[in-house]
């Protein structure tokens, strides 16, 4: 849904919450005892094995049970404390055996946890219930004054100062790029858009709000694949067809009232020469001037072997 769009938003917020701390990635047999520091999920104590739990007077304190218990850059062992293995954005970074997770830290292959609420994630992050992930949000006060709207809108503010999706009726309700899977009740990421398209799939282009939506959002479309047999209706200049649930009504629709923007034709290119010269799916057709048979007569239909002044761009016609 929404993960895509936010990861960057989390990366930029774990960069910014673990600046002033200390996190030490030296090489193994550098020493480290004695190195401590607090953040938002705890205090830490490292030495020469790893980073534990401690109560922030360079006592090991309590113990993680999960690798949200660390902090960035850690991991839980199965021993219950918390080890280094580094930042990341994606697999790749991270060593052999281990795999980049949605606190942008590597974490052994297979310990990656599946959430199913938010409360089984850290503040600052929501449970994305299709894929089981915790995703990288932002942070609020809540009870303050106005804290759901600076979440901003399509979120709201939780008991763990998280920002999370808040639950949505319409389209309205969501962000520009997002609509709202009323059956769901959540903002569905997908992209924006303009007359000119810009929709992947099967989706298309909600112009009144610059969104690509399910076809179904608004009705007859102007674009998007035909599966059925039916054949396009011939419509006056100015009009498109109107396509349904991948078939051709019958009917014509103004382009300027198409809801997702109307389609590009050869005919739209009949005062533009050069343009439809440079098309590769228009042909140009030219008339000739002031063309006589080998008569002399002037050529009229049908006529044949006729020799012409000059000829003159007509129109546009689809190849």
């Amino acid at each position: 849904m929404i993960k895509n769009a936010l990861m960057i938003a989390a990366l930029t917020l774990f960069s910014t919450a673990l600046a002033g701390c200390h996190l030490y990635f030296g090489d193994d047999n550098e020493a480290r005892d004695g190195y401590t520091y607090c953040d938002d999920t705890g205090c830490y104590e490292c030495d020469d094995w790893g980073c534990y739990p401690s109560d922030g007077r360079g006592e090991p304190g309590w113990t993680c049970t999960s690798n949200y218990d660390c902090a960035g850059g850690c991991y839980c062992t199965d021993d219950g404390f918390c080890e280094e293995a580094g930042f990341c954005s994606s697999d790749a970074e991270c060593a052999p055996g281990f795999e980049c997770d949605d606190r942008s830290s590597c974490v052994p292959e297979g310990s990656n946890e599946v959430c199913t609420a938010d409360a089984d994630c850290p503040s600052g992050s929501f449970c994305d219930e299709a894929s089981g992930a915790c995703v990288g949000s932002w942070t609020c006060d809540d009870g303050a004054a106005g804290a759901d709207e600076s979440c901003g809108m399509g979120f709201e503010c939780d008991d763990r100062n998280t920002c999370i999706p808040q639950p949505c009726t319409d389209d309205g309700m969501c962000q520009e790029g997002c609509y709202c899977d009323e059956g769901a009740g959540e903002c569905i990421e997908t992209a924006t858009c303009d007359a000119n398209g810009g929709c992947f799939g099967d989706l298309v282009c909600d112009l009144d709000r610059n969104t690509c939506v399910p076809p179904d959002e608004i009705g007859p479309t102007c674009q998007g694949d035909v599966s059925c047999d039916i054949v396009a209706p011939v419509c006056p200049v100015g009009s498109t067809a109107v396509i349904e649930d991948g078939c051709y009504t019958g009917a014509c629709m103004a382009k300027t009232d198409c809801p997702d923007g109307a389609p590009f034709e050869c005919s739209d290119l009949n005062n533009d020469e050069n343009g439809c010269i440079g098309n590769n799916t228009c042909s140009t057709v030219y008339k000739g001037v002031n063309c006589t048979s080998p008569n002399g007569d002037e050529c009229t239909g049908g006529s044949v072997d006729c020799t012409c002044e000059s000829f003159e761009y007509d129109y546009c016609e689809a190849i």
